[in-house]
């Protein structure tokens, strides 16, 4: 039952539209989140409207509310960033470690919904409607869907820098800051960085680049990361550093921060990424440009390829400063941020300057770049879909998220095809 309550969270089946808290006050879902199947919450970086406050942050899900305190969540500080706890029955109200109750909203659904659910359930072993029949549509049909998406998701990112770029009156490394603060979360914290960099604009960290102590303060500190005291002599520095800074350019904490930390590399931790972030902005005064003046895959590759100096040469986080390889980011990771943000930029630049060579430039780099390798594309290279290059990779995410996670299977090409086979 618990996991037919996800289900109906993930693709927004509640009934009626509009939901209200238990309590009595209004919630509206802006992003239902991300499904974890790991320790922690069940759905992660979700965003809704209470009332009148905007939250970011985790979800968890039960089929009773005192479900909570059997699992011993009120325990655990993982539970902690949960912002609304969605259950079938209110029979009890939860509070977090700290005491604090967790908002809480009881989920209905149609009949309709459950017989739909139970018929999805049942389409096959791969958690993929068409698993069963994908292999035996003709294959044209497919590379030519997979042609058009990689193009809608390259499209799509590009329409976000352009956001970034309008939002910041034309400034292109303003808006690759941004963007590649975003990408660096990889995922699960690529909100809060982005945050986090919205409330350091370059202008600010730019009076300070050559100071890599007062730089990592910053970002740290606006990360909400420092703690008050340390035993860590450079620890202490950054909280005094942050402390100045703070006060000289009069920042204010960006809010909803919440951190994924659980069952998480160390290497991948906030603040080793928030450290890389703080590296590059020392090492590249032109970022913008020196991306732009690259000709070749491997000039790219060697932008991002360096290692960590100092403290961060082998911390993972402000309590633990040894065990790490200085080495700033694997191969695979630069790789991620070329697809996720490089390529990007390069096609916006080409559309503002009119200039065909750089979108040409960020479609090659997206077909040599190896593909992604993660659950997604594995589930549809399982069924027959052929994957060579991240362009391709790239296609596959946008059907899984887009299409497939949405249930949109009408408007996708093999859903299309399975429809005129039944006809036939």
């Amino acid at each position: 039952m618990e996991k037919f309550l996800q289900y109906v969270w993930q693709y927004r089946l509640w009934q009626p539209e509009e939901l209200v808290s238990t309590t009595g006050v209004k919630i509206k879902v802006l992003d239902p989140g991300w499904l974890n199947k790991d320790a922690g919450p069940d759905f992660f970086n979700a965003k809704v409207i209470i009332g009148e406050q905007e939250w970011v942050g985790n979800i968890e899900i039960h089929v009773k509310a005192s479900d909570w305190y059997r699992h011993s969540h009120q325990y655990d500080k993982l539970y902690d960033s949960v912002i609304l706890h969605v259950v079938a029955e209110d029979d009890e109200s939860v509070k977090r470690l700290n005491g604090q109750i967790v908002p809480q909203v009881v989920l209905k659904y149609s009949e309709e919904t459950i017989n739909t659910y139970k018929k999805l359930e049942s389409c096959g072993s791969l958690d993929l409607v068409c698993a069963n029949v994908l292999r035996e549509i003709p294959s044209i049909y497919v590379s030519d869907w997979v042609d058009s998406l990689g193009f809608e998701r390259l499209y799509e990112k590009v329409s976000r820098f352009n956001h970034h770029l309008a939002d910041n009156f034309n400034d292109w490394e303003q808006a690759l800051y941004i963007t590649l603060s975003r990408a660096l979360g990889f995922g699960h914290n690529g909100e809060m960085l982005e945050r986090v960099a919205k409330s350091l604009p370059l202008n600010i960290l730019g009076k300070h680049r050559d100071n890599l102590l007062s730089l990592e303060a910053m970002f740290m500190g606006q990360a909400a990361l420092l703690p008050e005291e340390s035993d860590e002599p450079y620890v202490r520095q950054m909280i005094e550093e942050y402390k100045f800074m703070s006060v000289k350019f009069s920042l204010r904490l960006p809010e909803g921060l919440a951190w994924q930390m659980g069952r998480m590399r160390p290497q991948n931790l906030p603040y080793r990424r928030l450290a890389v972030l703080a590296a590059l902005i020392n090492r590249e005064p032109r970022l913008f440009g020196k991306i732009i003046d690259c000709n070749s895959l491997e000039s790219l590759r060697e932008i991002f390829r360096f290692e960590l100096t100092g403290y961060w040469s082998t911390a993972s986080s402000v309590y633990s400063h040894t065990g790490l390889s200085p080495l700033a980011l694997s191969d695979s990771m630069i790789d991620v941020l070329l697809i996720n943000v490089v390529s990007p930029l390069l096609y916006a630049y080409g559309e503002y300057t009119g200039e065909e060579k750089y979108r040409q430039r960020a479609l090659d780099l997206l077909q040599m770049l190896p593909p992604e390798k993660n659950s997604i594309v594995r589930l549809f290279v399982q069924c027959g879909v052929k994957c060579d290059t991240a362009f391709q990779s790239q296609a596959i995410i946008q059907l899984r998220r887009a299409y497939c996670e949405q249930r949109k299977c009408l408007y996708c090409r093999i859903g299309h095809q399975m429809l005129k086979a039944t006809k036939r």
